[in-house]
């Protein structure tokens, strides 16, 4: 995903939108300059409606859980899973103290809840998301995910 796509993503945070215009994205900060009549990157629009990241609503469009975990911020934990899988409570069990001890965000994502989610991770639930990369899936190893966990909160702490 190039830069001005990401931007576009993270844009609907810094406006605190839930779905954008074609005016919204006149002054998206890393735009591709391939921008339509009205202001559109077009290049980078046709790629996250193509990779299921924005939907095209009535005079603009959404972004998509898929799309929220590709602007998701370094320091996010992503939980993705459904409703009645023991698994997937298993494993929130285990992250929500360390989650909390090391500093870091969790989300919570039914994917169940979203088509391009549904669609992209069926019945391979839980997945875990540390900002837009995949940390683990279906069988989570603990002792990985905590030290990628601890790495990532190491990394980003001020010197």
């Amino acid at each position: 995903m190039d830069e001005s796509a990401r931007c576009i993503l993270q844009s609907f945070d810094h406006l605190g939108l839930s779905r954008l215009t074609a005016a919204d994205f006149r002054h998206v900060p890393g735009s591709d300059g391939e921008a339509n009549a009205e202001g559109l990157p077009e290049s980078s629009i046709r790629e996250l409606v193509a990779v299921g990241a924005l939907r095209e609503i009535a005079g603009g469009y959404e972004r998509t859980e898929f799309g929220r975990l590709e602007a998701a911020d370094r320091l996010t934990l992503t939980l993705l899973g459904r409703r009645g899988c023991h698994l997937c409570h298993d494993v929130l069990i285990w992250l929500e103290p360390l989650v909390a001890r090391l500093g870091l965000t969790l989300r919570k994502v039914d994917v169940d809840t979203d088509r391009v989610l549904r669609e992209r991770f069926g019945n391979e639930v839980p997945v875990l998301y540390l900002g837009p990369k995949e940390l683990a899936r279906n069988l989570i190893e603990h002792r990985l995910v905590e030290k990628s966990l601890k790495m990532a909160q190491k990394a980003n702490r001020p010197e």
